[in-house]
């Protein structure tokens, strides 16, 4: 087989006009198809652009079919797809007897697929690759999406093509859950979107609590039934290995933090506070946190577009906090933000912050405290604890050179 293969390189194709973006838009326009499907493990809001939402439209009116399937609880335990970009998409396409939305959920597994297929009796033009449908996947973040066209007089590139349309039609759209991996795909349509609300990622509330999607798994009440695969298991998890306990001689390093649950993952940072971290003037309250432990963090909601040169975008996100430093202790809410600087702002590097919503929390941090981050697999509030130089668990992390490290 020899394909004929492009590959796009976002951001920097934008300048070309090369991105997913510009691709999805003359495709869906050039009425070269008569088919388009995607696979994508979310959508965003931020991905219904108004020309490609017209451009669909306008591709079913010439006869064309649409069958998009995103994942609903993408990643098992937190949210996916946008409930509004959903809803949107449904506002503008359910009119279209050819045009169908699906909803991936399989509890046991993450739904992580990108692949946009466009296609005709003959031909077909494929985008596999990390582009989510969103602004970021479509236009501004580091992504690569390899195009393939294939042409069917070609057996070899046939065949691919007819493998491709076998694992959407057996597991990535509604169908009886007769074999294994099938029954986790569901159309979703304006009259059942609601059933599908609680899994899906809805931006104006705050974020869904993770045990109430347990709970629905729990009882069944879930619009989802499909079959496992029965995989067998041939590489062991790192989390089962024996680790020796330490000798004797050895110290112990100290506890940091609340108890784990036995079946509760924990992950989180350290940091040493800075002058700035600390200060009450310039920018009160905002302690500056790693930008490699944004994952860690709850999802943040874009509140501030890109300017004309692509960048000064803002993300943003409260919630829970409990705060121990000693024998004292609170709660609070809490706001981690997402600083991307303007296009021409002299300082080029993306920045994360971190404020307590809670004054007497703030008082009590000085330059040379180290705060400790704990966070959770599926539950709030964070877990943040104050140490200062003079404490044991202070020396245990200090180790290194390093001002932050994981714990």
């Amino acid at each position: 087989m020899r394909a004929d293969v492009e590959i796009l390189f976002l951001p920097y194709d934008d300048r070309s006009q090369n991105t997913v973006a510009d691709v999805l838009l003359r495709e869906l326009k050039s009425r070269n198809w008569t088919s388009f499907r995607a696979a994508v493990a979310f959508a965003r809001q931020t991905g219904n652009f108004e020309e490609i939402q017209s451009a669909m439209e306008g591709f079913c009116e010439d006869g064309g079919t649409i069958e998009l399937t995103f994942g609903a609880n993408t990643f098992a335990d937190s949210e996916g797809s946008d409930y509004d970009a959903i809803a949107t998409l449904l506002e503008r396409l359910e009119k279209y007897p050819a045009a169908r939305i699906y909803l991936f959920n399989d509890p046991n597994r993450t739904f992580h697929p990108k692949i946009y297929v466009f296609n005709n009796v003959g031909t077909a033009l494929l985008i596999i690759g990390s582009s989510n449908w969103s602004d970021g996947g479509f236009v501004n973040n580091v992504e690569v999406n390899p195009i393939i066209r294939l042409n069917f007089d070609n057996k070899a590139e046939s065949d691919l093509f007819g493998r491709i349309m076998s694992i959407f039609d057996t597991y990535w759209k509604e169908r009886p859950a007769q074999n294994e991996g099938q029954g986790w795909a569901r159309r979703v349509t304006k009259d059942n979107l609601s059933e599908f609300k609680h899994l899906l990622r809805v931006i104006s509330q705050d974020p869904p609590s993770t045990p109430k999607i347990a709970e629905r798994r729990a009882t069944g009440d879930s619009p989802f039934a499909g079959i496992h695969f029965k995989t067998p298991r041939r590489f062991t998890s790192s989390r089962k290995k024996t680790l020796k306990a330490p000798k004797k001689s050895e110290p112990r390093p100290a506890r940091i933090g609340t108890e784990v649950d036995q079946d509760g993952e924990e992950a989180g940072f350290w940091k040493i506070l800075s002058k700035f971290d600390v200060s009450r003037g310039g920018a009160p309250g905002q302690i500056i946190i790693p930008i490699e432990f944004r994952s860690l963090f709850p999802n943040q909601t874009l509140v501030k577009a890109a300017d004309a040169g692509g960048r000064g975008r803002q993300w943003d996100t409260e919630f829970p906090v409990n705060f121990r430093d000693g024998g004292f202790t609170d709660t609070a809410l809490a706001r981690f933000i997402v600083y991307e600087p303007e296009t021409s702002h002299p300082r080029p590097n993306t920045e994360c912050r971190f404020t307590f919503r809670n004054r007497a929390i703030f008082d009590r941090l000085n330059a040379g405290d180290i705060l400790s981050f704990k966070f959770r697999q599926g539950s709030q509030p964070l877990f943040i604890e104050r140490f200062s130089p003079t404490s044991e668990v202070y020396r245990a992390l200090r180790t290194s050179r390093g001002r932050w490290g994981t714990v």
